[in-house]
């Protein structure tokens, strides 16, 4: 395959992405000449370090593209945006020994454009007023806008479009055929419209690049033996790209070209992420399994939906509130008093626990354990709800008086137990949806403890301190009890009581 040609070898007809036999039969005498990308790596590093001069944060479209902002250098030196322009060419010549085109505008996409006006080795300026580049923009052929290519250029020629010019002529028509998005696409093209800044970098953590591809061309190949050896070779060769810049990744494409140039692709989400050659290629056969029989003459793979490590600066990960906890300068710190103090009977002995993580090695959950409490008494203590459920022998609230049923029309949230009125569908305090009314966390007749999956801390800490001072064993004690937890005040209780405990509910919100 031709990756690119020269301009006297493009008089043929010949251009990139052509197969070399189609090539020759167009211009018989033609010269191949093999790549090397050693050679172009460093020319593309020799004419960055020029570009830094002029604009330190330039954006590189690819080694042999970049878009600069001189506004900067263009005010700090009193000079022009065209004699910006000449002087890089000639720097770059200088260095390098090769030529460059440069179009000068007020945004990037209509500077992609004029680049394009003058090659190979020449500049084009488009003067920063609204008659110029209205002028400029009425004229414009489509093809010739960064984003439109054959397909769409077909479409819109259909239907009239031409030029960036019909697209405003047609933009109601425009509106009723396309999306919203590429309807966006089209204004912004027909008005001349292009970002003047560069793009914002991404958060710590994120990747920047999309995704990662690999493919090859050769004779046409039918045997599966064939197909999965060269797989395998592509596997490999995408692993390696993938570990130079510390990638992982869940989605995969398989890419083929059969002989007779239909092009076919098949994409796969994985469960986990991967990085492997052994891991890229079990998921590749299972793609190509699907397509054979078949005879191509080009494959590729190409990975995306990266791994992406951001989060919040403030929030701790739990290897390092666990590894806090580890340490023996903060147990010690922390003392069985001062623990004690701050915990109140919900986490009563933690303190005894805190003195001996200094000493001694605890186990994993007991250290989990240790963490939630700590991290609980660091947020501070909340205040307590009132309990507003009857109890299931005498209906007292913790701090001894009357339990106070709600009001009619009223409604307790189920994550925090504020009485919230009738008619809302969230609570108000916490937004928690609401919930049908008092449902049993174990169905009767099962003999499974209920999950505590996604019980908060303050929950987890409160259930465990009231099944304790009532002596139910309850599964945030570790116990192996059949109990239940009411869904609307949170106690845990034996699951025979439950049935009971729920009809009180019902009592008093009538």
């Amino acid at each position: 395959m031709i990756s690119t040609a020269n301009y006297v070898a493009r008089r043929y007809g010949v251009r990139s992405a052509m197969p070399g036999f189609i090539a020759l039969k167009l211009c018989p005498q033609l010269i191949f000449v093999k790549s090397n990308f050693d050679k172009y790596s460093k020319a593309s590093a020799q004419t960055r370090a020029v570009f830094r001069d002029y604009d330190p944060e330039f954006e590189a479209g690819s080694m042999d593209e970049a878009y600069l902002d001189v506004t900067e250098y263009v005010r700090l030196h009193g000079t022009t945006g065209p004699e910006v322009a000449a002087l890089i060419r000639q720097r770059v010549q200088q260095e390098t020994g090769l030529t460059c085109s440069v179009g000068i505008a007020p945004n990037r996409m209509l500077a992609k454009v004029c680049s394009d006006r003058n090659k190979p080795n020449g500049q084009y300026e488009l003067p920063s007023t609204l008659a110029a580049v209205r002028q400029f923009v009425a004229a414009l052929e489509i093809r010739k806008v960064p984003g439109v290519g054959k397909v769409t250029e077909r479409i819109l020629s259909a239907f009239g479009v031409h030029v960036a010019a019909d697209l405003h002529t047609h933009r109601a028509l425009l509106a009723a055929l396309f999306s919203p998005v590429s309807l966006d696409f089209f204004m912004r093209i027909a008005l001349g419209l292009g970002s003047t800044r560069h793009s914002d970098p991404g958060p710590d953590g994120s990747v920047g690049r999309k995704g990662m591809s690999c493919e090859r061309t050769f004779r046409n190949m039918s045997e599966p033996r064939d197909l999965e050896a060269k797989l395998g070779e592509l596997a490999e060769h995408l692993a390696a790209d993938m570990a130079s810049e510390d990638l992982k990744g869940r989605t995969l494409t398989l890419k083929l070209k059969c002989s007779n140039f239909e092009l076919r692709t098949r994409a796969m989400t994985l469960p986990k992420y991967i990085h492997t050659a052994s891991d890229i290629l079990a998921a590749a056969l299972k793609l190509l399994q699907a397509e054979l029989p078949i005879e191509v003459r080009l494959m590729g793979l190409r990975m995306s939906s990266f791994l992406e490590q951001v989060r919040d600066p403030g929030q701790l990960s739990l290897a390092e509130m666990l590894a806090g906890r580890r340490s023996p300068a903060a147990g010690a710190e922390a003392g069985p008093s001062s623990a004690g103090a701050k915990a109140g009977p919900s986490s009563a002995g933690a303190g005894d626990y805190e003195g001996e993580a200094a000493g001694s090695s605890l186990g994993e959950g007991e250290l989990l354990e240790l963490s939630l409490q700590d991290w609980g008494r660091r947020r501070g203590p909340r205040p307590p709800a009132e309990d507003t459920c009857p109890g299931r022998d005498g209906s007292r609230s913790p701090d001894g008086r009357e339990a106070k049923p709600a009001a009619m029309g009223e409604w307790a949230c189920g994550a925090c137990t504020l009485l919230n009125p009738g008619l809302a569908g969230r609570c108000e305090a916490c937004g928690q949806r609401r919930r049908p009314h008092a449902t049993m966390a174990v169905r009767r007749g099962q003999k499974k403890k209920p999950k505590v999956e996604g019980v908060t801390l303050d929950r987890f800490l409160a259930g465990k301190s009231r099944a304790a001072s009532r002596g139910i064993d309850s599964p945030a004690s570790g116990g192996s009890a059949d109990i239940a937890e009411c869904s609307l005040c949170r106690e845990w209780l034996p699951e025979t009581q439950l049935a009971q405990h729920m009809r009180g509910h019902r009592l008093s919100h009538r």
